[in-house]
């Protein structure tokens, strides 16, 4: 006998899903956001891609018929709906505000199941040059091991780091093809140089008033704050981190901090992706001196063997 259909269809309708590579700016994009006064932006949840995961895996069950006498497809989506509604409703309906921001980086990677769950739900992707990424993550693990902390497994290596930075992007990337009317493509180097006229296109994509807070959202405190900082978080951020305003001059200091040879690894992996190009990122070594454009393409091609 299979489950009754007693839960409500929620349509999403005042979600915000933010996404993209860890360490590409969706903390910055989720503290602006929380600053409107019709948006309330959560701390990260972190467990939205295991829900979903746990959505297919059910599905896929169901289909091969093992459960399939318990429940159907539709039973699935419709209870995994009820349990992030019973986390999120909540807090809408105590901030008194039209959105919910839920940022996790994971999230990307589940961005059309979510759709499929919630049709009107509305999703940013924060896109950021892929060697920027890469810089910070080499910064996250030696945060974690100078404070003792769990190392993060996408930042061991410059190739898990390619890999994980590949597979976020790739997977925003085919979410906005696919939905191009919910899916926002935010460059995070335009937010720096831009804040006001990138802020105005968030609000007009979620069809809202722009709100002159959002500029200024490094003056007011958040409930992300604490959680951002503690446990293995603090590998990310500490309180001057959290709270220092990213600067047009920082874009690309990643020229300064990545080896010649991390530099040519994260140049072929990403040179030719269209999707990076298309949005006006140039891969090359061209700001490399002769030597050490040798140096570090000889080092790679030898460590790749």
């Amino acid at each position: 006998m299979r489950l009754g259909k007693k839960c409500q269809k929620s349509l999403g309708e005042r979600y915000i899903f933010v996404g993209g590579v860890p360490r590409s700016g969706t903390t910055l994009v989720q503290k602006i956001l929380d600053c409107h006064p019709q948006i309330c932006g959560i701390p990260e949840f972190k467990y939205t891609h295991h829900i979903i995961q746990l959505r297919n895996r059910m599905r896929r069950s169901v289909d091969n018929q093992m459960i399939d006498a318990i429940c159907s497809d539709t039973d699935v989506d419709c209870y995994i709906r009820s349990l992030i509604d019973s986390f999120f409703t909540p807090i809408i309906m105590k901030h008194h505000v039209k959105y919910l921001s839920e940022k996790t980086p994971w999230n990307v990677l589940v961005f059309e199941e979510l759709m499929e769950l919630y049709p009107k739900a509305r999703f940013i992707h924060v896109v950021r040059d892929p060697r920027a990424v890469i810089n910070s993550m080499i910064m996250v693990r030696k945060r974690a091991l100078k404070k003792n902390l769990p190392v993060p497994y996408f930042t061991k290596t410059i190739s898990e780091s390619i890999r994980t930075t590949r597979k976020c992007l790739d997977a925003g990337f085919d979410a906005a093809r696919k939905f191009p009317d919910r899916v926002l493509t935010i460059l995070y180097e335009q937010l720096l140089t831009d804040l006001t006229g990138e802020t105005k296109k968030i609000c007009q994509f979620l069809a809202l008033d722009w709100s002159s807070e959002m500029i200024d959202f490094n003056k007011r405190n958040n409930l992300a704050e604490q959680s951002m900082m503690v446990g293995s978080n603090a590998a990310y951020y500490n309180t001057e981190m959290y709270h220092q305003n990213p600067l047009a001059k920082d874009i690309q200091e990643w020229k300064d901090l990545l080896s010649a040879k991390e530099r040519v690894a994260i140049q072929r992996a990403f040179y030719n992706h269209p999707d990076l190009r298309k949005l006006g990122y140039e891969f090359n070594l061209a700001y490399l001196s002769g030597l050490r454009k040798f140096y570090g393409q000889s080092v790679y091609t030898i460590e790749a063997f």
